[in-house]
């Protein structure tokens, strides 16, 4: 099944707060306020809004602001095993203490108009598990989301932008038909073009314009989440998980 080509293009964020982080991905409040605004004057560009990871601070930032949100078409991406959690699959110097959103927060978002897709149940590299395992991950993440917001979930950002087509083939036979990921890979995945603390105006333009020049740079940047993938690796994430749903 072909996935068409969408227009308006996705503008991924994470965390907002204005605690040191050792992440690249956590935004100011004030700056992402400060971009909104610039972005809902604009003629030319009205993207849409990915949230990945579903953090807290996103739900608070929208109960301020909802209007200011409902501007665009904003989505936030769950990893349903960490609702109302700390997250536990970010491992990180510093990753620790940031809470997810709760499932009262959750539905309040889709109650404000807000997408509430997957971003699969354990947030793990999908290309990393078997068949079963990948399977019954997708499926969790889709059912748990649908019994929340009582709306049928069909959109599914990928963790760590991995995928491949067996990856792809088995999300669409878990119910899914519109995909994201921080990479490029075809026609048929969204690009989310991640906004990071410290670009500036014209960086974010050049996101907006599609630029070639700044797919590259963030191809480069995100190919570092491969360390928490390395990490989940370590800590014996994946062995537990296939070893689990082998029948």
């Amino acid at each position: 099944m072909d996935i068409p080509v969408e227009n308006n293009p996705v503008l991924g964020f994470h965390d907002i707060g204005s605690r040191f982080d050792w992440s690249l991905n956590s935004i100011r409040p004030n700056r992402l306020l400060e971009l909104l605004n610039w972005l809902k004057s604009a003629r030319d560009f009205r993207p849409e809004l990915l949230f990945d990871d579903a953090y807290r601070s996103v739900f608070q930032a929208a109960e301020e602001n909802p209007d200011l949100f409902r501007s665009f078409i904003p989505k936030i991406s769950v990893i349903t095993s960490q609702i109302g959690e700390t997250g536990s699959w970010d491992i990180r110097p510093g990753s620790s203490g940031k809470l997810h959103c709760s499932e009262k927060e959750l539905q309040f978002l889709s109650t404000l108009g807000w997408e509430v897709i997957s971003h699969s149940h354990l947030h793990l590299a999908l290309d990393q598990l078997g068949a079963k395992a990948l399977k019954s991950e997708l499926a969790e993440s889709k059912s748990r989301i649908e019994h929340l917001t009582g709306k049928p979930v069909d959109s599914l950002s990928f963790p760590f932008g991995r995928v491949t087509p067996r990856v792809l083939e088995a999300a669409q036979d878990a119910g899914y038909s519109r995909f994201y990921s921080n990479k490029t890979h075809s026609d048929r995945i969204r690009r989310v073009w991640t906004v990071y603390r410290w670009d500036s105006d014209a960086q974010v333009l050049a996101k907006l314009s599609r630029s070639k020049w700044e797919e590259t740079r963030l191809n480069f940047i995100s190919c570092f989440s491969g360390l928490t993938v390395l990490a989940q690796k370590g800590a014996g994430y994946y062995r537990h998980q296939n070893k689990n749903k082998t029948p």
